[in-house]
């Protein structure tokens, strides 16, 4: 794809990313990820992008989570900052005696292609388990959408069962989990 043709089909024109410091229009990140989906449907992107963002890359956003003392901060930092990064995402905890289970949420368009969802499940987990030096392994990932890779790709990905299609994208750990120390 010609760098050209990519940024017409997100909506962009090439001076809009010049300046590094300047926010792009929400609209052509659902454009960009529309026309890559199209473009590679046999592609599980979300998942192969999610393992390529860094915290560190979230600017304040990274910074709060980078500096988390336990998992537990991290999700609060979460869900205190996410907005900032992006302004539809919603991330929330919610810890019980036997599971802990983070819900992620986002506006309708972003939830309609998995490929995006996937992506930032794929990245909470990578970041989780880069930020503690541990291999952490949900119990289960639960997916809004129906599958569209093979099984053994998510699980190989996520290191759990997954189950398709639920009320909400969400990863469900052992409580024991939140209290995993970040190293700094």
């Amino acid at each position: 794809v010609s760098q050209q043709e990519f940024l017409s089909s997100a909506g962009l024109r090439h001076d809009e990313l010049e300046d590094p410091d300047a926010l792009v229009a929400y609209d052509s990140l659902i454009g960009a990820w529309a026309e890559l989906i199209r473009r590679f449907p046999e592609r599980p992107l979300g998942m192969e992008y999610g393992k390529l963002v860094d915290a560190s890359a979230l600017g304040v956003v990274g910074v709060n989570i980078l500096n988390a003392r336990e998992v537990r901060a991290m999700v609060e930092s979460m869900m205190r900052f996410q907005r900032i990064a992006d302004p539809h995402f919603e991330v929330n905890l919610e810890h019980g005696d036997e599971v802990s289970v983070i819900t992620f949420d986002h506006e309708d368009r972003v939830q309609a292609r998995g490929e995006s969802m996937e992506m930032f499940l794929t990245s909470f987990i990578h970041n989780t388990r880069t930020c503690t030096a541990r291999a952490i392994r949900p119990l289960r990932v639960d997916v809004a959408h129906p599958r569209r890779h093979p099984l053994s790709v998510y699980e190989e990905v996520w290191g759990a069962p997954v189950r398709f299609a639920q009320p909400q994208h969400a990863l469900r750990f052992e409580p024991a989990l939140l209290a995993t120390p970040v190293l700094s």
